[in-house]
């Protein structure tokens, strides 16, 4: 799918688009077109509506994707927006996967929010396969979280 927007605008809202449409510049042409495989279509329209107007509405749209793609592109206030979103949606479901989002994509927010979760329902959590996943793949992230349950 194409989407069409102001390389000026994304630029400005963007310094990863800045350096790829400067990079790229001497190429480009009025109606160029430049591809972003890396990010679904309806995820790049919400990046966009957000770039253009500056608010977000992600009822439509996986907030976590969204941040996903904010972070990639360096575009914070947009992280911010989806980590408060998710933090507000926090579920024993889905907190582990947050909270590595979190500690992977640099949102110190959602990472509190998450570890606070966990630490309050340390005894459901703890035993759950999701748990066991956080401890082999990230464990000085699980033992910050031990810590937050031991005070």
């Amino acid at each position: 799918q194409t989407l069409k927007g102001h390389s000026l605008v994304l630029a400005a809202g963007s310094p990863v688009l800045a350096a790829m449409f400067q990079h790229n510049f001497k190429e480009m042409n009025v109606g160029k077109v430049v591809e972003i495989a890396d990010i679904n279509s309806e995820v790049f329209s919400v990046v966009l509506q957000f770039l253009y107007t500056g608010e977000v509405d992600l009822k439509n749209a996986d907030a976590a994707e969204v941040m996903v793609a904010a972070d990639k592109y360096a575009i914070d206030p947009l992280k911010e927006e989806c980590a408060s979103c998710m933090s507000e949606n926090l579920t024993l479901e889905n907190v582990t996967s947050y909270l590595v989002l979190a500690h992977l994509h640099n949102v110190a927010t959602l990472q509190e929010a998450t570890s606070d979760l966990i630490a309050r329902n340390a005894k459901s959590i703890c035993s759950t396969e999701d748990w066991m996943g956080v401890i082999k793949n990230y464990p000085e992230l699980a033992f910050a979280v031990v810590q937050r349950i031991a005070n």
